[in-house]
């Protein structure tokens, strides 16, 4: 009986067992009937459990492998259906330019025009803030001839900023109202507007100057008169002059 380990049946001589490897006397022990033999019996089979989950491991790793490439062909496939059924953004409503914009508020039949309005004389430029103007437009046919309407229709003077889409002006940045005077009349043939007075400069919009339409109220057959870059500018006083003259002086 080994006298080292109470595991080892090793006997006196025949036991290889020491004080040192008392508690290893599983590894250390040769004994046929040492439980050494039972040990030996297990850890021979680990090569067969090792190669075991190697081969487990790569059939995992491959297949991981083929859901990666699925996954990446079907996003391929989803990137080239995206590319083919998408929509094309769509065009505004209204047109590019602000005057054909400023058409289209002012009229909800935009193309069916029997009669357009021509401008007669010229429009100050620029007019003066507090300072009274005139302005006078001719109602023509389709091909440019004088005409005259059946009845007397009511025309009046608008202004717009030049922002995108254009804004409708009817205040000052004061409060009042940013168009006075003759604004509003009747005609058949000639529209004649007479001292109309801007109560704003054109400085505080942007691009420094507005967009003055003509437009008939009550009937959609006349299409409106828009004037581009209508600019008005602080009036110039006596004493500015005087001063200005002083200065050259």
């Amino acid at each position: 009986m080994c006298k080292f380990s109470k595991f080892c049946q090793g006997k006196g001589e025949n036991c290889l067992c020491s004080k040192k490897y008392s508690k290893g006397a599983f590894k250390l022990c040769q004994n046929s009937n040492s439980p050494i033999n039972s040990c030996s019996d297990i850890n021979s089979k680990f090569p067969e459990n090792s190669q075991h989950l190697l081969s487990q491991f790569q059939r995992q790793s491959e297949l991981i492998k083929t859901i990666t490439n699925q996954s990446v062909e079907i996003l391929q496939k989803l990137e080239v259906l995206s590319s083919k059924l998408t929509i094309p953004l769509k065009r505004p409503l209204v047109p590019d330019n602000f005057s054909g914009q400023i058409l289209s508020l002012l009229s909800s039949n935009s193309t069916n025009y029997n009669f357009s309005l021509e401008l007669k004389g010229e429009v100050p430029c620029p007019a003066y803030k507090e300072k009274a103007f005139s302005i006078t437009a001719e109602i023509v046919d389709n091909s440019g001839a004088s005409a005259i309407l059946e009845s007397p229709q009511i025309f009046k003077i608008l202004l717009f900023t030049k922002e995108n889409p254009p804004q409708l002006l009817s205040l000052s940045n004061s409060g009042d109202r940013i168009l006075r005077g003759n604004v509003e009349v009747e005609a058949k043939h000639t529209v004649h507007f007479n001292k109309v007075v801007v109560k704003q400069v054109t400085s505080h919009y942007k691009k420094g100057s507005l967009y003055l339409a003509i437009t008939c109220k009550t009937c959609q057959k006349v299409k409106p008169l828009v004037i581009e870059n209508f600019v008005v500018k602080a009036r110039k006083t006596c004493e500015g002059l005087l001063k200005k003259q002083k200065i050259s002086n």
